[in-house]
């Protein structure tokens, strides 16, 4: 499933040339969760495939009441990265991850999903509008 809502952030400096800004912006090429998606059982792990190798600095998990839940993502590296997930719950999630390329670019992302058989409670952007 490729992942087209994800916010990738670059750090250059200003007189970096666009060939080093195209290296230093790693793209997501694939995830096994996509933004919006609704699934039907917990996922075992969060699979994130790069275009480049990337270091995770942190990963964690908040759910539509406020919840945090940290991941055992920090010091995972590679261009395809797999973080352990707990057992969730029916519920509405925002899985939040931050990494730096080798290039140096820093990366900030989530991804918002639900676990069927929360379908009575409000999502994230339900509760953004009350």
């Amino acid at each position: 499933m490729t992942l087209a809502a994800f916010t990738l952030a670059g750090a250059l400096p200003a007189a970096a040339s666009p060939d080093a800004a195209r290296r230093a912006s790693p793209k997501v090429i694939e995830t096994n969760l996509t933004d919006g998606q609704w699934i039907d059982f917990s996922p075992f792990a969060f699979v994130v495939q790069f275009s480049e190798p990337v270091r995770l600095e942190s990963t964690w998990l908040v759910d539509s009441r406020g919840g945090l839940t940290p991941l055992p993502g920090a010091g995972l590296e590679g261009a395809r990265i797999s973080v352990p997930m707990p057992v969730l719950v029916p519920h509405h999630y925002r899985l939040h991850y931050r990494g730096r390329a080798k290039s140096g670019a820093a990366i900030a992302s989530y991804v918002e999903f639900a676990i069927r058989g929360c379908e009575e409670e409000a999502g994230f952007k339900d509760l953004a509008q009350r």
